[in-house]
């Protein structure tokens, strides 16, 4: 086999499960300082909205935003976990969540 066979066919197959693990993960990291960003330096962002709320103790606001957050990154980690599905085709759909 050559070398681009064998890459293709054996060594990005194997790495493949470990950078979606790695993507999903640096997608809680990236949203995470998204939301600390607004909060602290942006004017405008779910962040600011929950930073003026907890400032101004309207605690339903709070509630809200941060379901609204919750919300949105499950929602990304869905869709990262469809990609994953639909790209990792030859690993069974129980073995998914596992990774």
């Amino acid at each position: 086999a050559s070398k681009r066979q064998i890459f293709l066919r054996v060594i990005l197959p194997a790495i493949l499960p470990g950078l979606f693990v790695t993507l999903r993960m640096n997608l809680f990291g990236a949203w995470m300082v998204v939301l600390i960003a607004e909060a602290v330096g942006v004017g405008s962002g779910l962040g600011q909205v929950t930073m003026m709320a907890r400032n101004t103790f309207n605690a339903s606001l709070v509630f809200f935003t941060m379901t609204l957050i919750g919300l949105t990154g499950f929602l990304f980690d869905q869709a990262l976990r469809l990609i994953q599905r639909k790209v990792l085709w030859w690993i069974g759909p129980s073995n998914i969540g596992a990774l």
